[in-house]
């Protein structure tokens, strides 16, 4: 299992926040290594400071490396970045900026060089960190210039998903930036995520309104009947199950939220207010991009930081969250890679027996002319599951039997459905075996077919 462990990429964020503390607080308990191989990228010197300042903490034992090349599996990783930063807690400085700008673009660099499998971000203060060489609204923004892409901003939790149309703007620039294709393009990134992401076959995603009331048809706002509800036609027509716009109050006030995968806000206060309110350890995770990126959905809490208070929790989700979505988008892609024909899945939805070559749904433990004895098992396409049923839905307790051409008979197997109960009653006989209980010849090679009724 070491050797398959994910490198997962940590920032300290500002050194002067709390992204230390919940760092070292998320470390203190090594099963956490057996998650993954954790590589963080900041000062030892902050990383030695903090840990002084939490009560009843065990010294984490860092592995120092200067590079990537030079991690350890199964070790708490700590690559040098900043180390000559004064450690201010709760005070925004440019110095504190620029250390969590530098470990920012170490951990970016080497996940564009596939050295990590995910980069998890520890907070940053966004006034601070600004520079000559970081010209950006937040951790989103950057992303997007150095990885490519149009990245979608999701907060996650077991409770909620929630996806933003627009992200790091003044609220005047709102209703300017909406326009109808905008929103398709978030709903089709959003299902996309959810799909690829989170393993939702064919997710529903509820819409909110921008206007108090959805608008009261007009009185409060035109932007949904103009821009939102035509947005939300349109990608229902191209097989999105999307629904709305709701009134954002009454929406989360009746707790439909909890019918929905998803719901999109067309605005950050919109979406997060809630979110952070029903989630208080959710996580910020950056959807569309060829990289996998979490984050805490806290901020830089100066007002507590080195005061022992933090809860690490949400730093804990963000790394969960980040190794499930590295899992999920390799079976997903493995899944897809080579989807099966239309044809094919309504005969095996059928739960039809097909000679030749074992297809999908069908395995042949063994060739007939390649050794004397042969079993196969039949199966049928189920066309929302991931895993493919080894029995065909409509006689879930049949087992084909074939002799071999000396005439030995193979062991049977019986494959029960974990869904059903086996039922009792007399065996009944079909097919070739009913021919041979009449006093019917049956030639070798023959199946005879056997099922529980």
């Amino acid at each position: 299992m070491s050797e398959n462990r994910l490198k997962i990429g940590i920032t300290q964020g500002d050194p002067n926040g709390i992204g230390w503390e919940v760092i070292l607080k998320t470390f203190a308990d090594p099963r956490m290594t057996e998650l993954c191989t954790p590589v963080i990228y900041g000062s030892l010197k902050a990383a030695e400071f903090y840990q002084k300042t939490i009560a009843d903490l065990e010294p984490v034992p860092f592995h120092i490396a200067s590079s990537i090349h030079e991690i350890r599996r199964g070790k708490i990783n700590l690559i040098l970045c900043g180390d000559e930063t004064k450690i201010e807690p709760g005070t925004a400085s440019p110095e504190a900026g620029r250390a969590a700008a530098e470990a920012l673009h170490a951990a970016v660099r080497d996940l564009r060089d596939e050295q990590l499998d995910a980069l998890v971000t520890a907070p940053i203060d966004k006034e601070s960190i600004q520079s000559d060489d970081f010209r950006y609204t937040g951790h989103t923004e950057f992303l997007a210039a150095e990885l490519g892409g149009e990245p979608l901003m999701m907060m996650c939790s077991d409770l909620l998903r929630m996806g933003l149309v627009t992200i790091h703007i003044p609220v005047t620039e709102i209703s300017h930036d909406l326009t109808r294709q905008k929103i398709v393009t978030r709903l089709e990134q959003l299902r996309s995520s959810l799909k690829a992401d989170f393993g939702i076959v064919e997710p529903r995603i509820a819409v909110l309104a921008l206007n108090p009331h959805a608008g009261d048809g007009g009185l409060l706002g035109s932007e949904e009947e103009h821009i939102i509800r035509p947005a939300v036609n349109e990608a229902y027509e191209k097989g999105i199950l999307a629904f709305g716009p709701f009134a954002a109050d009454g929406f989360f006030a009746s707790g439909h939220y909890r019918d929905y995968d998803a719901v999109l806000a067309m605005y950050h206060d919109q979406g997060l207010t809630p979110f952070k309110t029903l989630s208080p350890d959710g996580v910020n995770f950056t959807a569309c991009l060829g990289c996998v990126r979490t984050s805490p959905d806290h901020g830089v809490a100066f007002d507590i930081a080195g005061q022992d208070k933090a809860d690490p929790q949400s730093m804990r989700n963000a790394i969960y969250l980040a190794t499930d979505i590295v899992n999920n988008r390799r079976a997903w892609a493995e899944w897809t890679s080579n989807p099966l024909p239309h044809a094919e899945r309504e005969q095996g939805r059928k739960g039809l027996v097909r000679e030749g070559p074992a297809r999908y749904g069908e395995r042949e433990l063994n060739r007939p002319n390649a050794a004397p004895k042969t079993e196969r098992i039949v199966g049928s396409v189920n066309r929302t599951a991931r895993t493919l049923p080894t029995v065909p839905a409509d006689s879930r307790h049949s087992v084909i039997r074939q002799r071999s051409r000396s005439g030995q008979e193979t062991a049977s197997r019986h494959v029960p459905c974990h869904k059903h109960k086996r039922q009792s009653g007399p065996i009944r006989l079909r097919g070739q075996a009913r021919r041979k209980a009449a006093g019917k010849t049956v030639k070798p090679g023959e199946p005879e077919v056997y099922s529980v009724s």
